[in-house]
């Protein structure tokens, strides 16, 4: 896993992102994990919480959705994932281009059944 992330990482790594590299690849991971669960949710019918908010404003909708999925997620998986760990030497020494081909089927497949799992609910 850390070899997949790392991969994601090294992308970032480059040009202007090199600053924010770290807290660009936590937040893509974040959200291909948030994609997940959202598309679990929708299979199992479970979507209540954001059918709750369908009344509110725009603004709110982002503040809490923030505050509930995007902060906490990216608390954890920063405790999960330092980026020394990221950053690690034996890391760059093991990396094989495999762990970023399995990186972008993950990113294609998470995509495509959140959109299967769309069209089943409609």
């Amino acid at each position: 896993m850390k070899y997949i992330i790392y991969s994601l990482y090294k992308y970032y790594d480059k040009g202007s992102n090199k600053e924010i590299a770290y807290e660009k690849t936590i937040l893509v991971i974040l959200l291909f994990v948030l994609m997940n669960i959202f598309t679990i949710l929708i299979l199992l019918n479970s979507l209540y919480l954001l059918d709750s908010l369908k009344d509110k404003s725009r603004v709110v909708k982002y503040i809490i959705f923030a505050v509930l999925y995007f902060a906490p997620g990216y608390y954890i998986l920063s405790k999960i994932m330092p980026k020394a760990e990221i950053q690690d030497e034996t890391l760059v020494k093991n990396y094989k281009s495999t762990h970023g081909l399995i990186m972008i089927a993950y990113m294609v497949l998470s995509v495509l059944f959140l959109v299967i799992a769309i069209i089943k609910k409609m």
